[in-house]
């Protein structure tokens, strides 16, 4: 046990930074009272943000498949707020949109009516109780999530993996990958 020097409290060694000038190699503040006092200088110093801002720009023009790494770990770390994030400007995009959304909704079931015949069939089947949508995914294990089904072959339209949004979304993803190099 450390105690913070700014909030006070005792907290376990891991939630502490290193810092190899201190005799323990631990930082003086915990990591939470680090982070706050990193973001009030941060925005408390203009030129520190400015000079920051530019140098982060750059690193990340320099090293473009680390950047993308990190931002892919980031987003797998911080799921829920990925998730949060996405409907809030999802939300927002539809509302501004309406129009265009209900020309684009009208030409798709016109142009792939038998992907959304197996998905009508799949919700009548939920709805009547033929069909159990499960509390977590199949992909990643996230309990708790809303599950999607992901339809392999639109010809059978009961044969359904449920995948959180995310895991669906990279599946697609890969399958697009799959058929673009292929």
């Amino acid at each position: 046990m450390k105690k913070c020097s700014m909030c006070k409290e005792d907290k376990p060694i891991e939630d502490f930074g290193n810092d190899k000038s201190r005799k323990d190699c631990l930082n003086h503040r915990c990591k939470e009272c680090n982070r706050k006092h990193r973001m009030d200088y941060y925005n408390d110093n203009p030129e520190y943000k400015k000079h920051n801002s530019a140098e982060s720009k750059r690193w990340r023009k320099e090293h473009p498949e680390r950047t993308k790494e990190l931002s892919q770990k980031w987003r797998d770390n911080n799921i829920e707020l990925v998730r949060e994030v996405c409907r809030k400007s999802t939300k927002k995009w539809y509302k501004n949109n309406r129009e265009y959304v209900l020309n684009y909704q009208s030409e798709y079931r016109e142009n792939n009516s038998e992907k959304v015949v197996a998905r009508r069939k799949v919700r009548d089947a939920l709805r009547k109780g033929e069909m159990k949508k499960p509390n977590k995914c199949s992909m990643c294990m996230v309990s708790g999530t809303v599950s999607e089904g992901h339809h392999y072959d639109y010809s059978e339209p009961l044969n359904v993996t449920w995948l959180c949004s995310p895991c669906h979304t990279k599946l697609h993803n890969e399958e697009n990958k799959n058929v673009y190099t292929s």
